[in-house]
């Protein structure tokens, strides 16, 4: 396959899918640099349609480079040329999520979950643990919930009842902790002098 991708870019130099085609097999390959070299080629093509994918590629080096701030930036490029764009929201909110910035995780989770993202469950699964994380646990529920309507049948379906349970769990800890200190409101006795 490198063959004949390079033959073809060797007869039309300008021909960006083949560009991108050997630069995600570099990639695959661990051959970063190369890949790399051939993605910023990419950019120059200033009609290219799918720039987006180009930024994203970029993006996983970067990452794999442990570069997260310039991933960041190369995954809000990829989503400023295609808002629709479901894998790179989902990348920025899982990078968000790893930092604990649970709030912005949310928001991205939530775009990689919209238009024809809605059947591509990690996104919202991610959305649900976000929201546990910010203690909104009812949206959190409803989350897993639909996940579990929508995913039937599948490991996701599983995944989110257990998640429910867990949620379930937390919320009858956190109940009888505050019924807990309710009970016990100390009294202090002072001796009288």
């Amino acid at each position: 396959a490198v063959n004949y991708i390079t033959k073809a870019i060797e007869i039309d130099p300008k021909n960006s899918d083949a560009r991108m085609n050997i630069a995600t097999i570099y990639l695959k390959q661990g051959k970063h640099d190369q890949a790399e070299k051939q993605y910023r080629m990419i950019l120059k093509d200033l009609v290219y349609e799918n720039q987006y994918i180009t930024y994203y590629n970029l993006a996983s080096i970067e990452l794999l480079r442990g570069n997260k701030k310039k991933a960041k930036s190369l995954l809000s490029e990829s989503v400023a040329v295609n808002e629709n764009y479901c894998p790179a929201f989902f990348k920025l909110g899982k990078i968000s999520f790893d930092e604990g910035n649970y709030k912005y995780a949310k928001r991205m989770f939530k775009e990689a979950s919209m238009g024809l993202c809605y059947k591509i469950p990690e996104p919202q699964y991610y959305m649900a643990l976000s929201l546990i994380k910010l203690n909104e646990y009812f949206e959190a529920e409803q989350v897993l919930e639909t996940m579990m309507e929508n995913f039937a049948l599948t490991k996701w379906e599983s995944t989110a009842q257990n998640e429910i349970l867990r949620l379930k769990k937390i919320n009858s800890l956190e109940n009888s902790d505050s019924l807990q200190a309710k009970k016990s409101k100390r009294k202090f006795f002072t001796p009288d002098f």
